[in-house]
């Protein structure tokens, strides 16, 4: 009979990215920002989004809900080393929410009034399969709504905790570049439960 594997000792959620993955990460959002298009911004959102769903879609609840302990990953804070692959999609859900609504306010010109907390972002240990219906609706709500906003290079900003202050555009590089984080830490989870993602 299979025992859970027993929680590790991580960082504090919210305790951030060593020194040198945070250099690293913010010169990846410098350029990805920097050539990204509204709609190749939107494209590699899409593209990542997919490939997510397609890796865990079709997953058991044994192997959806069971936590697992991936290495260090680039852009990857301690504290979410050991998550399920229903915790990751749970986490996207929360952190696409919450983008979406900052970018909402950015193209209004109004300034998003809730501090982003890296430690608020974090899924339920009991996160299930209702987290993929949820992430598909925000996906959608991205297709249906990025495309029709006003210029994204805003005067308005709001801080991410690792950024610093970041326009509408900034925060749709972001998008999807976080999801790219989240779909190499899936598929770390997924190889370590025999599931061999392509």
């Amino acid at each position: 009979m299979n025992t859970p594997e027993p929680p590790p000792s991580l960082d504090r959620p919210g305790a951030g990215l060593s020194l040198p993955q945070l250099l690293f990460s913010r010169l990846v959002l410098a350029v990805a920002s920097a050539v990204d298009s509204r709609a190749s911004a939107l494209r590699r959102f899409n593209a990542e989004a997919q490939s997510i769903r397609e890796m865990v879609e079709r997953l058991d609840d044994s192997i959806g809900t069971r936590p697992v302990l991936v290495p260090s990953l680039l852009g990857l804070e301690d504290s979410s080393r050991f998550w399920s692959p229903f915790m990751v999609v749970e986490h996207l859900v929360i952190v696409d929410t919450n983008m979406l609504r900052i970018m909402t306010d950015l193209v209004a010109g109004r300034l998003h009034p809730d501090e982003a907390r890296i430690q608020d972002f974090k899924p339920r240990p009991s996160a299930g399969r209702s987290s993929l219906a949820a992430f598909d609706k925000l996906v959608e709500q991205f297709n249906t709504q990025v495309p029709h906003w006003p210029e994204l290079r805003t005067r308005c900003r709001h801080v991410h905790p690792w950024f610093g202050p970041l326009d509408a555009h900034r925060w749709l590089s972001l998008a999807g570049l976080h999801h790219g984080i989240h779909r190499r830490q899936l598929k770390l989870i997924l190889a370590s439960a025999g599931k061999c993602p392509t």
